[in-house]
């Protein structure tokens, strides 16, 4: 199995001034026009390439048997703050407004909505659309299906969504999490003298965990050289693609993840959305959780799975496990959908 990759700049203006980088997945020589096309949305701190691991697990499982859930392409997009798209928008993101105390997550929204529905390269109208989205990039995915002219996906799969609910209070522990997240980044380490000194990320204790390829990925692309438009005066060695500036202000958009929560009894009528939790409660109380999936709360998911060994980041450090749970979804046999954690 060999599988083929291209990347395409994508360039909306003046409609919409940001720009990304979607990257599509396929095997050589291998045509399955009724198969499903995933589209993938990724989380804070994170980019495309982090699917890769859990993507080439799923192909490998999409082509055990005829009767297996059939995969025509997959593509993967950058928030426009992230990964490789962060260097095509480093000059626009420094400006006010881009560079204040949030990032609005409608960004990334805006952007799925644009590829999926006005995309001047392709067109994927009469494709059979599945997304599968990983924290902040699950609670977008969600929220394209709030406007008129949405994507016509036939099924969700949301990862550990990053949803907000409202029925607790601001100050409720459960939010902790999350608002922690935003200060840790801010003093976090962000220049290295090369992307063989970043290696040494692996020695701490937010990254033992992971995948390898993961890792490697994430050294591959979710650092750039320097100089850049955050330090114009640094001309050697590495940073961070998404500036630490700039993921703290996406941690901040406060108002997104309780609109797609207070959204989800209408999504879960309008379509059938799997729930992928991690099997450990570290980021998202197990609070949060519940009220996201528990039929109790009056939540009807189509299904809901648990990841082994996994935590909030699942695609970083269980691929395979999470690659099983999506496929599961996609072929119907996903059992239990109580929600209990």
């Amino acid at each position: 199995m060999e599988i083929i990759s291209e990347s395409h700049i994508l360039d909306w203006n003046p409609d919409h001034p940001l720009r990304t980088v979607a990257k599509g997945y396929r095997i050589r020589d291998r045509n399955v026009e009724d198969g499903y096309t995933l589209v993938f949305a990724h989380g804070i701190g994170s980019n495309k390439e982090q699917w890769e691991p859990t993507m080439k697990a799923l192909y490998r499982l999409s082509i055990k048997s005829a009767k297996s859930p059939q995969i025509r392409e997959m593509w993967a997009i950058d928030c426009p703050n992230h990964g490789q798209a962060a260097i095509l928008n480093d000059e626009l993101l420094m400006r006010g407004g881009y560079n204040n105390h949030a990032f609005s997550w409608e960004e990334y929204i805006k952007i799925f909505r644009l590829f999926l529905t006005r995309n001047p390269k392709f067109n994927l109208n009469n494709h059979r659309l599945i997304g599968i989205g990983h924290s902040m990039g699950a609670v977008c995915l969600s929220l394209t299906q709030t406007y008129p002219e949405n994507p016509n996906f036939e099924a969700l799969i949301l990862c550990e969504p990053m949803m907000a609910p409202t029925d607790l209070p601001r100050d409720h522990p459960a939010f902790k999490g999350p608002e922690a997240m935003s200060v840790y980044t801010l003093k976090r380490r962000d220049i290295w003298s090369s992307r063989e000194a970043a290696q040494d990320l692996r020695s701490k204790s937010a990254y033992a965990k992971w995948d390898n390829e993961a890792f490697n990925a994430y050294l591959d692309y979710g650092l750039r050289d320097l100089p850049t438009a955050f330090y114009p005066d640094k001309t050697e060695g590495v940073t961070l693609a998404c500036a630490k500036v700039q993921e703290a202000a996406t941690y901040r958009d406060s108002i997104t993840s309780r609109r797609a929560y207070e959204f989800l009894p209408a999504l879960y009528s309008r379509l059938p959305v799997h729930i992928i939790w991690g099997e450990q409660s570290d980021l998202l109380a197990l609070e949060v959780k519940e009220r996201v999936s528990d039929t109790q709360y009056g939540r009807k998911p189509a299904s809901v799975q648990r990841v082994k060994n996994a935590g909030h980041l699942v695609p970083q450090t269980e691929p395979s496990g999470l690659a099983e749970a999506i496929y599961l979804a996609l072929s119907g046999r996903t059992t239990g959908t109580s929600g209990r954690l």
